[in-house]
């Protein structure tokens, strides 16, 4: 045979020679039988892996999230931004004849001039024959509006100390003037005590018989006040946000935070947006500028209580075309693209309600602020904004498999199933490579022609005379004797361990365990090791000591083979490891009982021991030569 034909092929040398589990096997089966088993096998465990990594690849781009909810406790947390709104846009007793001729269109649903006003029971005043001035609808709700002075907010304390209307903040909302209390992130407030002693609490006069809001009309049917809870990066949206709060109760508002975060895309939908009118994305700040942006698009103005930069509406306007609009926005025929912001807290809300004000306080009120009982009952709102509890929940939306899982699961997998790893690949790259060289020089390479046609073979030539041996070597020249070695020592030694797991043996007094031994020689020494956990307590100062025997005598020769443990700490519950160890002599040969054992040391009471608590023990018993 040819060497190349002797030369294993590069697929047999790869399948003998690589770290893939079970190649080599098929190289080296004895038999066809174990070969063709070993072709299953593996075949099986390849469709395994490759079922299995499809799975993960499948389940990594389908870029599933799960939810991570926390509870977290604190000293203190961060108030949040409270809005108060009465729901009546203007108050009847402020506004004049001219005026509610041109508020007609808004509170009435049409125009009225000032004799028809008249002819309707309106009483004639000093504007009789006034015309509006350059004065727009937003500075007539600032005027005639709702406000939070002295003789409105009768009562408003911040946990014990005094708060008024220079601790809120107006804005304009659905409801018209509405008033913001701790609305500066940049200065937020803090609780630091549960309960609503330790919150917000406000008494509001609503003035029930100034409304002008008719519900026929587009206004509003109810009295009292709307509240809403909310971050202070968020713009109050009252019409569709908050709880009403009815005139004649104490209503206390328990407040819970939650924080979200939300995952970007693929994984979650959240994006914050950059916003035209506000520093900071927000679904009700993106909702109001959407709303904006519909109405200066189909009424070319933008009413009071929504930002933009387009002229104003007049109560026209908001009649005919502003409301129209807004109820194309609401009801989803008008779009609104407004994502899920990617971090965002929010606070719910839990209302209880109680009676107000008892009969000493009415007492007080009627007489700081003459207002009767019944006043109270129909105008009178009362109520407490404060954390039930010092805890927020944060709520987090992650990733199910990120792209480290993905490969640890993947190199899980493929040692399981094939026993690869990276440098595995790199094999098999080789391989690759090497095959695709020798594919590329066949290719390029040719091999000579041979004129078989035209050669004759020539005679057998006569064999050569075989030539002569060669000469032998000189000898060299003798070393040098090395010198001699010391001599060896003869070692022998037998050895056996006993191991116990959790003994947890509490007498005071006796044997412990025992191993049996067969010693070899009477010649030799018995080494005796203890090692594991040992303890004592008592009442008072107290000692114990542990101690070997063979045969039940304490070995004494050459000493005893021993350890104490004192505690002198009343109680004290104290476990140590330890280890004692030492060489008996002059035992004979044959079987041997060797016994752990414990006692009270010389002159101590004997207190409470325990033994090989809650671990691994051990006697290690070795029988060694002695030297001379």
């Amino acid at each position: 045979m040819s060497p190349a034909e002797e030369k294993e092929t590069p697929e047999k040398e790869f399948a003998g020679n690589t770290t893939l589990h079970g190649l080599n096997r098929i190289v080296i089966a004895p038999s066809n039988y174990f070969r063709v088993m070993w072709v299953l096998a593996i075949l099986a465990s390849y469709s395994g892996f490759a079922y299995m990594l499809s799975s993960m690849i499948i389940d990594y781009f389908s870029y599933d999230t799960i939810t991570d909810t926390k509870l977290k406790f604190t000293d203190a947390l961060p108030f949040p931004a409270v809005t108060i709104c009465n729901m009546n846009k203007f108050d009847f007793q402020k506004l004049k004849l001219v005026e509610w001729s041109y508020l007609t269109p808004y509170l009435m649903g049409a125009q009225y001039d000032i004799p028809t006003l008249l002819a309707m029971g309106f009483s004639p005043d000093e504007t009789i024959n006034s015309t509006i001035g350059n004065i727009t609808l937003q500075d007539f709700v600032l005027q005639n509006g709702f406000d939070v002075n002295s003789d409105r907010m009768a009562m408003c304390f911040w946990k014990t100390e005094g708060c008024t209307h220079l601790n809120f903040t107006h804005t304009y909302t659905f409801f018209g003037n509405c008033y913001t209390f701790n609305s500066d992130k940049s200065n937020t407030l803090w609780q630091t005590m549960e309960g609503h002693g330790n919150g917000l609490m406000v008494f509001v006069d609503i003035r029930a018989e100034e409304y002008t809001e008719n519900y026929f009309t587009g206004g509003n049917s109810e009295i009292g006040l709307k509240l809403l809870v909310h971050d202070q990066d968020e713009p109050p949206m009252m019409d569709t946000q908050g709880i009403a709060l009815a005139p004649g109760s104490h209503a206390f508002v328990g407040v819970k935070r939650t924080v979200y975060e939300n995952h970007v895309p693929p994984w979650g939908v959240c994006e914050d947006l950059q916003l035209e009118y506000y520093d900071t994305y927000t679904l009700p700040a993106c909702y109001l500028e959407c709303r904006s942006k519909h109405v200066i698009a189909n009424c070319s103005c933008v009413p009071f209580f929504l930002p933009g930069k387009a002229p104003h509406c007049n109560p026209g306007n908001i009649s005919t075309c502003v409301r129209a609009v807004l109820g194309r926005v609401i009801s989803g025929e008008l779009k609104c693209d407004c994502p899920v912001p990617c971090s965002m807290i929010k606070y719910s809300t839990s209302v209880s309600y109680a009676g107000w004000p008892n009969k000493f306080t009415e007492e007080s009120i009627i007489r700081i602020y003459n207002q009767t009982k019944d006043y109270m009952a129909e105008n009178g709102v009362v109520f407490s904004v404060f954390y039930e509890q010092l805890n927020y929940q944060k709520v987090r939306e992650l990733k199910a498999m990120d792209s480290g899982q993905l490969a640890s699961n993947i190199g899980g997998m493929m040692g399981l199933f094939i026993g690869a790893s990276l440098l595995t690949i790199l094999e098999v790259w080789e391989y690759l490579w090497q095959r695709l060289k020798g594919f590329l020089g066949k290719r390029t390479i040719r091999s000579p022609r041979v004129a078989e046609c035209c050669c004759v073979s020539g005679p057998q030539g006569v064999q050569g005379v075989p030539g002569n041996n060669g000469l032998n070597g000189r000898d060299g020249a003798k070393g040098d004797r090395g010198e001699t070695g010391s001599p060896g020592i003869a070692a022998r030694a037998r050895v056996k361990q006993c191991v116990w797991n959790n003994l947890d043996n509490d007498a005071n007094s006796g044997k412990i365990v025992d191993c049996e031994f067969n010693k070899a020689s009477s010649t030799t020494a018995l080494r005796l090791t203890w090692n594991g956990d040992l303890r004592i307590r008592g009442s008072s100062a107290v000692c114990a000591r542990w101690f070997f025997t063979v045969n039940g005598e304490e070995c004494g020769n050459p000493a005893p083979i021993d350890g104490i443990v004192h505690m002198s700490t009343p109680s004290a519950n104290i476990h140590r490891v330890s280890t004692i160890d030492g060489l008996c002599y002059n035992l004979p040969a044959g079987p041997l009982t060797v016994a752990f054992n414990v006692g009270a040391c010389a002159n101590y009471a004997n207190g409470d021991a325990r033994t090989g608590w809650n671990s691994y023990s051990r006697v290690i018993l070795e029988e060694l030569d002695i030297a001379g």
